[in-house]
């Protein structure tokens, strides 16, 4: 699990601000939070995505995915309740 702080690096350079990640199919499956600056009125508020992605390898290389097996669903599942959790939890501190 890692934590940034939101919308503080170039668009270049940005990272999550939370990721979670667990062992799935011979790989792991990540999800990340993203910050997304609100513009306007709303100084300081933020608004959050949600990506992911499955790792896994190949060889010696390291191959990721945007798709997931329907066996590693309950993962990804999982995985996205802990990201719905923190947003939540970020949204209530704004």
């Amino acid at each position: 699990m890692t934590e940034a702080s939101p919308c503080s690096a170039p668009k270049a350079e940005r990272k999550p601000v939370r990721s979670w990640s667990l062992a799935s199919s011979g790989g792991f499956i990540e999800v990340s939070v993203w910050a997304n600056p609100i513009e306007g009125d709303v100084e300081g508020q933020v608004s959050y995505s949600v990506t992911f992605q499955r790792s896994y390898k190949q060889g010696r290389a390291w191959r990721h995915a945007k798709s997931v097996f329907a066996k590693d669903l309950p993962v990804l599942i999982a995985l996205l309740q802990k990201a719905f959790d923190w947003v939540l939890e970020q949204n209530q501190k704004q």
